[in-house]
């Protein structure tokens, strides 16, 4: 069962909320370029296997870059990317302020498997997060302010093409039962010396190992058969984000 706050704690939230609505300018984002400043991401309550490895739905950086999921091609996720002005940055950041975001917090809702809306904005202080559990349109308070602002979010920036990252991953997303065919193994390490085997395997590529496999992938699906010293499973391949580095970071 879902906590729920007593109304007596009601109170001192709220005086925080109206003390950093007049505090003046809202905090900054850090100067870092490499830094994700802002990361929003809805989840479903019952993911699929390419759904609980894509990208976040928004992901922005110092310098005014943002990563969102491209198409699904197969086996393979892609990416986009988009350009912030410094000023629309600076106007998030005053919305975030006022829906309270840099308090962080979590809208609790008794939905079973209804997915999340989690938000999350750094500034000096550090990274913020809130969750919205099971959100809907059209809700009010701050649970709508959070729903409001990221839906503003991701609609956000200028298309700025293809996202060509500097890292890819390829992720073994499960067993398979060792009946009908099997594609030869891709890769040039083997199955068993993946990093992480046997419990989360999940090898690094530099874009010159896996830009040659991409056809492969977008030709394959999550539930494709590759087999490597008997042993089959299913893969996909991931590009990185920018702060990420490697399997550990996902």
């Amino acid at each position: 069962m879902m906590s729920r706050r007593p109304l007596m704690y009601a109170a001192p939230a709220l005086l925080l909320l109206i003390f950093a609505c007049g505090s003046g300018e809202p905090p900054r984002p850090p100067a870092d370029p490499a830094t994700a400043i802002l990361v929003v991401n809805r989840s479903p309550g019952l993911p699929t296997t390419a759904e609980q490895w894509t990208l976040p739905d928004f992901t922005l950086y110092g310098d005014g870059t943002a990563v969102l999921p491209g198409e699904t091609r197969g086996a393979l996720l892609t990416g986009v990317r988009r350009t912030v002005t410094a000023e629309r940055i600076a106007e998030w950041y005053r919305t975030a302020q006022r829906a309270g975001l840099f308090t962080g917090r979590t809208h609790d809702r008794a939905i079973a498997d209804a997915g999340a809306l989690t938000v999350r904005i750094t500034d000096d202080a550090g990274t913020h997060e809130t969750v919205v559990a099971g959100p809907e349109q059209d809700e009010s308070g701050l649970r709508g302010e959070v729903i409001a602002f990221a839906e503003t979010v991701m609609a956000g920036g200028t298309d700025a093409g293809e996202y060509r990252p500097q890292r890819y991953a390829v992720l073994v997303t499960g067993a398979s039962d060792g009946q009908g065919p099997a594609r030869p193994w891709p890769l040039t390490v083997p199955l068993a010396q993946i990093n992480g085997a046997p419990s989360e395997p999940c090898q690094v590529l530099p874009p010159e190992e896996a830009e040659p496999l991409m056809p492969e992938f977008a030709g394959a699906g999550p539930d494709t058969r590759w087999e490597s010293q008997g042993q089959r499973v299913s893969l996909m391949m991931r590009p990185l984000l920018p702060d990420e580095h490697t399997c550990a970071d996902l």
